[in-house]
């Protein structure tokens, strides 16, 4: 936990001591300077991740249970056979939520994403938009078999949308379904759950992330960069998970293979409330500059491991891929320039080494003032 903080801190830092220690020492020197020199930083995040904490994400009535009986229709063992012989098979029927704002005409009742992933050998070329296509033919076909006991009808397939999607009234409520198409089948589970079950073992990753999302959505000022912020700003639910990936690698959160309540139930977190929020923070921004690849990487936040991208069948090396975020695979709804992301990163980062190396000059002044795209940066 703490010791393997302190340890990567003095890689990056490396404090210069009066007098030789031992590498335990060392580390816990390190992460006191770092927590002493960075406390206008942690006082900023407190005072941020409380002002954001509310959730952005609206919860969707769904009177009719339009995504249970989609699960139930989809999970049924025809469904499974007739899909399996495409080498396909249904996660979970979720709520979908936009990361990009949605016009008036597209809203419905009733929003939906159902997650496909590929239950024997993943392809090549994932190739979501026209496997989501055929997927959403197929439910074309079967809408009335989904709601046997409702009426059906408007049924419209959009396939030459950015996101393919079909919409249809169910009774009187208007249903919009998108697909999310995964590398490969598992075990899922909604962001806003994971977030909610690590919450109660350590929640600074929440006051982290609420805070980062305001920092990067005050970069986008003028119109340009509010337009190029929709494909490099990723949502306040991806931050957190990419935060709990974080606490995981350094022992701060859970790591393993099995259900969260079992992961949940295996944890002493002790002495980690002394690692401060703006040391973990920076801890933060060197984890996704030089530990992780965001180009080649797609971060599976149940075991807390990354995965080469190319060995599941993602070949777009420039989207930020995350599992148990469900629109991170559906074409349009996700962070598709992660060479500018890490940009904002490496600014941050060179920002608070250099506090860190001199405690000269205002820190908050400094990492406020990095544009959207720090054209100086060289990664």
């Amino acid at each position: 936990m703490t010791s393997a903080v302190g340890k990567r801190l003095d890689e990056v830092i490396h404090f210069d001591f009066s007098k030789p220690h031992d590498e335990k020492v060392r580390a816990k020197l390190t992460i006191q300077l770092c927590s002493q020199f960075l406390e206008p930083l942690t006082a900023e995040i407190e005072k941020k991740g409380e002002e954001e904490s509310v959730d952005e994400e609206e919860e969707i009535k769904d009177e009719l249970d339009i995504m249970g009986q989609m699960n139930k229709f989809l999970g049924s063992p025809e469904s499974e056979k007739f899909f399996k012989r495409r080498n396909l098979k249904c996660n979970a029927v979720l709520p979908f939520i936009s990361c990009n704002p949605l016009s008036d005409w597209v809203k419905r009742d009733v929003s939906v994403v159902a997650s496909f992933g590929f239950p024997n050998k993943v392809p090549v070329r994932l190739l979501a938009r026209r496997r989501s296509n055929k997927i959403l033919d197929i439910f074309m076909d079967q809408l009335k078999l989904m709601f046997p006991q409702h009426e059906v009808t408007d049924i419209e397939h959009n396939d030459a949308a950015k996101v393919p999607y079909l919409l249809c009234n169910v009774d009187n409520c208007s249903v919009i379904i998108r697909i999310s198409i995964k590398p490969f089948c598992g075990p899922q589970y909604l962001a806003k759950d994971v977030v909610e079950m690590y919450r109660k073992k350590d929640d600074r990753f929440i006051a982290l992330a609420n805070y980062f999302h305001s920092f990067l959505k005050a970069k986008a000022i003028k119109k340009g960069d509010q337009r190029k912020a929709k494909s490099v700003i990723p949502k306040l639910c991806t931050l957190k998970m990419m935060f709990v990936h974080l606490f995981k690698h350094y022992g701060l959160l859970p790591a393993d293979i099995k259900s969260l309540e079992g992961m949940m139930s295996s944890l002493s977190v002790e002495d980690s409330q002394s690692i401060s929020l703006g040391t973990l923070f920076f801890l933060f921004l060197d984890y996704y500059l030089d530990v992780i690849s965001l180009e080649e990487d797609f971060l599976e936040i149940s075991t807390g491991e990354s995965i080469q991208k190319m060995s599941i069948g993602l070949t777009n090396l420039n989207i930020l891929s995350i599992s148990d975020i469900f629109d991170d695979h559906i074409p349009g709804e996700r962070v598709n320039d992660t060479l500018i992301f890490k940009k904002i990163l490496k600014a941050s980062f060179l920002c608070i080494e250099k506090h860190l190396n001199t405690r000269t000059g205002d820190i908050l002044n400094d990492l406020r003032v990095i544009p959207l795209r720090p054209k100086h940066i060289t990664l």
